[in-house]
């Protein structure tokens, strides 16, 4: 659920008043008070002398009074305001040594003062893109042969681009360093063909996010590949590659400079081995028949799967017209 930030600052807002309120409110109450007296005598002084021509003997004798004992009602009133400031101002260091005990209790009735029982405010967190997902790293091949590394990598956020740059690291500090990416909501593979090494270890590195909208419009304009004719054919002879073709159809409207392809074999729900492979200028409409091999010795294939990858946020990747 999108965040309403008008709502989020009205309720902070609101908090704040009502903190500065309740701390501050005898310090604005005592100015007030005085401020209102010291008008309330202003004005009774200039009414006196205004009329001083037409008053009573009510008001001669009231006049006399308060001018008689005016030091002595100002003397009162300071006294009682400041007595009165004096409580009010012990409330307030009461209340403040009461938030310093009880701040943990006060910073949770905070927060749902703010977030809680309102569905269209959420947590500030909720605002960051969950980290992604990584496999364990999983090998295939031999020594003779070299291995072959993969891991299993989800973005879980649904509208959060991931892009990265990430190395299988073997023991010895090798190991080539890539640029990758993860659409919101995809789930992929990341790997290494044919290392020396037995073990390595799987890095990210300078991983940057994007948010993006429009997702699904983007994927039904930039997205569109159809593979057909798709089979794998094991090597018949020691020493004959296996082979998986297909044929590749860009059905949307842009050309892509370059499209990965990520194949995976199987064997009874197991992977059994992984390849890879960059298609350069693939333009739109056109089909393409591709070729993956083997050269390696396999086990039994009975399934696999192909995945056209291109990051449809990326512009620079995008053929112009005038170089089709």
């Amino acid at each position: 659920m999108e965040m309403n930030f008008t709502k989020l600052f009205y309720h902070i807002l609101n908090f704040l008043t009502i903190k500065i309120w309740v701390y501050f409110w005898p310090f604005f109450f005592f100015n007030l008070v005085f401020l209102y007296t010291q008008m309330n005598f202003l004005c009774y002084n200039l009414i006196m002398i205004k009329s001083a021509d037409n008053l009573t003997d009510r008001q001669l004798k009231l006049s006399y009074w308060y001018i008689t004992n005016k030091l002595l009602l100002r003397k009162w009133l300071k006294i009682f305001l400041i007595v009165l400031s004096v409580i009010f101002w012990l409330f307030v260091l009461w209340q403040l040594i009461f938030l310093a005990i009880n701040y943990s209790q006060e910073d949770y009735q905070t927060r749902r003062l703010i977030f809680g029982g309102n569905p269209n405010l959420l947590p500030l967190d909720s605002l960051k893109p969950a980290p992604l997902q990584t496999s364990v790293v999983q090998a295939l091949g031999n020594e003779s042969n070299g291995y072959d590394f993969f891991v299993q990598v989800a973005n879980n956020n649904k509208d959060w681009l991931s892009t990265f740059d990430y190395q299988f690291v073997a023991p010895d500090g090798g190991g080539q360093l890539k640029s990758g990416f993860v659409l919101p909501g995809e789930t992929k593979y990341l790997m290494a063909l044919g290392v020396k090494s037995s073990a390595v270890q799987f890095q990210l590195a300078n991983q940057k996010w994007r948010r993006v909208s429009d997702i699904s419009g983007l994927y039904g304009d930039r997205y569109n590949f159809l593979i057909e004719n798709d089979k794998f054919v094991a090597g018949q002879a020691v020493g004959d590659p296996g082979k998986l073709t297909f044929e590749l159809t860009n059905k949307s409207a842009f050309s892509y400079w370059e499209v990965g392809i990520t194949a995976v074999l199987s064997n009874g729900g197991n992977i059994v081995s992984v390849n890879y492979l960059t298609l350069n200028q693939v333009k739109s409409g056109e089909k393409r028949l591709v070729e993956l091999l083997w050269n390696n010795p396999l086990p039994r294939v009975d399934s696999f799967e192909i995945v056209p990858e291109v990051n449809i946020f990326d512009d620079n990747n995008i053929m112009p017209v005038d170089s089709l």
